[in-house]
């Protein structure tokens, strides 16, 4: 009896460490099939114009927040980055609520815009929000969640060093495919985008996008990314003697590292064209400031490894004689080269938007502290628009993304906003200051950290959903590999990753 309960009991730990290795793949099927859906998810919004029509947003947003529930079934919040999904979910919500309370009856108890008085004399009932447009809200709400439910299922499904850089070469690749496809369009048709004839910017590249700022800030943050790739790479293999070594007829020491090296820098090469092609100030300009910035990180951080091997010949000296030496040849090939591009037919654009800036001004004076609620600036700015400024222009947006936040959304966009950008920011010089390998995944964090802040404040490729979702895919991976704890950091290199 007591052989055959014991051989019952070997049986029954068997069974369940069966039953729990069923569940593991299950849920390891589970989780590969949610990563390909939030990338076509993505790519989806990419192609499909940006995700500027409201119908496509609604699509995307449905998808993605009924599969939010089905990833955290399936996958354990990391505790690495608890706290950032946390303060993500806590700023999304906050937002939410607040235009939701901007478009309801219950605002117009706490303040009441003089455009709704009309409405008061003929009903004088009507309970009127604070929201010029409040049917517009829920809308504008979807394409304002959309990049932060990105974000947070990134964060939980791309958890770990190694899903992480995985999904950061998925990026780049695709990327670079993009580039590519949108520079031969643009050749063989400059009047057309994907599958439409352009109504503007026929002179000009825009990709899968319908304006060429957009354009300009993907590739932007596609090329700080893959020059941070190239320079990693490049370091690891030397890649310059490599290839001078191969055609004296000396074979490659690493030959697969080599090439995918070689592949990176065409693959910059060709985003940095599309970059240029774009024709837009603002975007060239921003990528320029955050690429200096990138390199004088990688030269003054570069990893322990690097760090030590250099500090024995060389040292700081070294270091700062390159960073200078980057941030003056570098200032003179932009100037140099990007003269015509930055400043062809700047006059009359510029001189447009300094003449509309008071008349915002006095918009965002209006309607603080409340704001005139989400979606509004199209129909609310008109009554603020100097006559003098020209009327052959349509302004839908602010051109500035804090102006525009600020008119919206009131004084409570000012600590939201620092909130969400702080907590980037303090997670990529956190991954500064403790990672010992892939350094430079954190300064491509503060990179497009850089470009995205001085860009939103010329243009709005930020308001734009598909350029948002991209930019909330690249930073989650940043975010999840700066997070990890120095003790379970990989000590293998990233060319076996």
């Amino acid at each position: 009896m007591e052989r055959s309960s014991a051989q019952r009991g070997t049986h029954s730990e068997k069974d369940k460490s069966e039953l729990y290795r069923q569940r593991g793949k299950i849920a390891g099927t589970l989780q590969s099939l949610l990563r390909v859906l939030l990338l076509l998810l993505c790519l989806f919004l990419v192609f499909a114009y940006g995700g500027v029509q409201a119908e496509t947003v609604a699509i995307v947003s449905l998808i993605l927040f009924v599969m939010i529930p089905v990833v955290l079934l399936v996958s354990a919040i990391p505790a690495d980055t608890r706290n950032i999904i946390m303060i993500a979910l806590i700023l999304v919500a906050l937002l939410v609520s607040w235009a939701e309370f901007q478009a309801s009856g219950i605002s117009g108890l706490f303040y009441n815009d003089p455009a709704w008085q009309m409405v008061r004399t003929y009903i004088p009932s009507a309970q009127v929000p604070v929201s010029l447009t409040p049917g517009d809200t829920s809308g504008a709400v979807l394409m304002l969640a959309v990049p932060f439910g990105v974000f947070i299922a990134t964060l939980i499904l791309f958890s770990g060093e190694h899903q992480s850089n995985r999904l950061l070469r998925y990026i780049v690749i695709v990327g670079a495919v993009i580039s590519v496809f949108s520079i031969l369009q643009f050749l063989a048709q400059p009047d057309m985008v994907l599958f439409v004839k352009k109504k503007a910017y026929q002179d000009s590249l825009t990709g899968t996008f319908i304006n060429r700022n957009t354009a300009a800030t993907f590739f932007g943050l596609l090329l700080v990314l893959q020059v941070a790739l190239t320079w990693q790479k490049a370091s690891e293999t030397d890649l310059i003697r490599s290839l001078l070594a191969y055609l004296n007829g000396i074979p490659f020491t690493n030959r697969r590292a080599t090439i995918f090296a070689a592949l990176s820098a065409l693959s910059c090469l060709a985003t940095a064209c599309a970059l240029m092609l774009t024709k837009s100030r603002g975007g060239i300009a921003s990528t320029f400031a955050a690429l200096l910035c990138l390199l004088l990180i990688l030269v003054l951080f570069p990893d322990q490894r690097e760090a030590r091997a250099t500090s024995v010949r060389k040292g700081w000296s070294w270091r700062f004689a390159t960073a200078t030496a980057i941030l003056l040849v570098g200032s003179g090939i932009f100037i140099s080269l990007a003269e015509r591009v930055l400043f062809r037919g700047a006059a009359q654009n510029f001189e447009s938007r300094v003449c509309v800036l008071p008349g915002i001004i006095t918009a965002i004076k209006d309607h603080i502290p409340f704001g005139a609620g989400l979606a509004s600036f199209r129909e609310v700015f008109p009554a603020y628009r100097d006559a003098r400024c020209g009327i052959y222009l349509i302004w839908d947006r602010a051109h500035n993304v804090y102006l525009e936040g600020l008119f919206s959304l009131g004084l409570p966009f000012i600590p939201l906003l620092f909130i969400g950008m702080g907590t980037l920011m303090f997670a990529y010089i956190y991954g500064l200051r403790v990672r010992r390998r892939q350094r430079y995944i954190a300064a491509v964090g503060l990179a497009c950290l850089i470009l995205t802040v001085l860009h939103s404040a010329v243009d709005f490729s930020l308001q734009i959903p598909g350029l948002a979702a991209f930019f909330a895919l690249m930073c989650a991976p940043i975010v999840s590999i700066c997070m990890l704890p120095r003790k379970r950091q990989s000590r293998v290199k990233t060319v076996k990753d």
